[in-house]
């Protein structure tokens, strides 16, 4: 993605599973957004939860990128990426609770719970996918919302799924 003053550019989602690709589809994404590398002022990659080797991958990538160009570095978790973007789209009411899932694979999620600023409610874990809505009980008082790719498969009776 990327991003300036006045917010999102541009934004491409990478799904390859080989690696040898990702340095192309981000060149493909600085001209789409109408930018040169120096024009960047900073690189954020995702540092997880997820799949162990493209986190790797991932961070080393920006790394190199980083560090070549002499730029900042920033990590972004990417639970809290997903909460946060439930909230800005709308989709949550300031009190709610962002519960946010991620498949982990093995019939299990990556979980994490944030509040509309943005603060960590339920600190990360690993649960089974049939545990996944009764994470809500965790946060009693506050109306949570599941977010993320993996909510509409594991949303529950009175835990409503919201954005993907």
């Amino acid at each position: 993605m990327a991003l300036r003053g006045d917010g999102l550019r541009v934004a491409r989602v990478y799904d390859a599973l080989h690696a040898e690709h990702l340095l192309p589809q981000l060149d493909a994404l600085l001209a789409e957004a109408g930018c040169r590398r120096v024009d960047l002022a900073g690189v954020a990659c995702d540092i997880g939860p997820g799949s162990f080797t493209g986190v790797r991958v991932g961070v080393a990538c920006a790394k190199g990128i980083a560090v070549g160009l002499g730029l900042p570095l920033a990590g972004v978790v990417s639970l809290a990426a997903m909460a946060h973007d439930a909230f800005a789209a709308g989709a949550l009411a300031t009190g709610d609770v962002a519960l946010a899932l991620l498949d982990a694979k093995r019939g299990e999620v990556f979980a994490a719970a944030y509040d509309a600023s943005g603060a960590l409610l339920l600190a990360p874990l690993y649960a089974p996918n049939a545990a996944a809505a009764s994470l809500a009980e965790r946060l009693p008082g506050r109306r949570v919302v599941l977010v993320g790719a993996a909510a509409h498969a594991r949303a529950g009776a009175g835990v409503p799924a919201g954005t993907r």
